[in-house]
């Protein structure tokens, strides 16, 4: 007999909830690399940062809105186009 075991980012997962597991990890890594692709944007007469809401545990029910002032969010665009 043998037995089979995964991980994904470092967390051992269960091979039946793999499909979950990975879409999970692919969220993660999108909110992520979001993150750090507008990270260093800020407001140039205030300094403030936009504000990135993500809701959602699926690629299907995601959710992402940029918040802050209109020449942040103009900054964001120009980033993620």
């Amino acid at each position: 007999m043998f037995s089979m075991s995964a991980s994904i980012n470092g967390r051992s997962i269960h091979l039946e909830n793999i499909a979950d597991e990975l879409e999970r990890a692919i969220v993660q890594d999108l909110c992520t690399q979001l993150a750090d692709r507008i990270a260093d944007i800020a407001d140039p007469e205030t300094g403030e940062a936009p504000r990135l809401l993500i809701q959602g545990t699926s690629l299907s029910d995601l959710d992402i809105k940029v918040e802050g002032a209109p020449a942040v969010i103009e900054q964001v665009q120009m980033r993620l186009a």
